[in-house]
């Protein structure tokens, strides 16, 4: 008799629901467990070979890809035992220096991305729409929609930032003469 295995876990089916809700809107395709060596080019890329061995064999929890399936980011959920387990802390700092060095964005996440921030679900699909804005803000630049000297400036979006509403409370506090200043340079941790 065989044992079963589960394929995808609790917080991989809801990284799932959240990153499909997204690239649906913006046209794009998510893909799971797909193999780094098909997310990535990495015949002569210059990777290690112990690098190049691991690309062959790992898989990203999620790639998110254009209409044509090319390859965009991958997202990985990070479990707890991320931090502790040894042999996952070093496949992690492997898939880390792969992605860093053929500059392909990687984005780690835990169970805390699920909370909800602003008007966003949660804060995985606030990041994943921010990604999809700046590319088409670019693609707008390329077409002359909007002028190349201008920055791509994630909170200058409208409804996009979710922090905008502390940012005038600081700001109208400082105007009252009631905090120092209207930017926080140093944010103190209690214990």
């Amino acid at each position: 008799m065989y044992r079963k295995k589960i394929i995808v876990n609790e917080y991989e089916e809801r990284t799932s629901e959240v990153l499909d809700e997204v690239v649906k809107k913006y046209d794009a395709r998510l893909f799971s467990k797909t193999r780094v060596a098909d997310a990535i080019q990495i015949t002569n890329s210059g990777l290690s070979s112990k690098e190049y061995s691991y690309a062959l064999k790992a898989h990203f929890d999620f790639v998110v890809c254009k209409k044509d399936s090319t390859s965009e980011f991958a997202v990985e959920f990070d479990e707890p035992h991320h931090r502790y387990n040894n042999s996952a802390i070093y496949n992690d700092k492997l898939k880390n220096n792969i992605c860093c060095k053929l500059k392909f964005p990687l984005l780690r996440i835990t169970s805390e991305y699920f909370e909800k921030i602003g008007r966003f679900p949660t804060i995985l699909s606030w990041i994943t729409e921010l990604y999809f804005l700046e590319e088409r803000f670019y693609a707008a630049q390329d077409k002359g929609d909007i002028p190349q000297d201008e920055p791509w400036l994630w909170f200058c979006m409208v409804g996009y930032d979710p922090f905008s509403y502390f940012r005038v409370f600081i700001q109208k506090a400082y105007d009252k003469g009631l905090c120092s200043d209207p930017m926080t340079e140093y944010i103190w941790k209690l214990q």
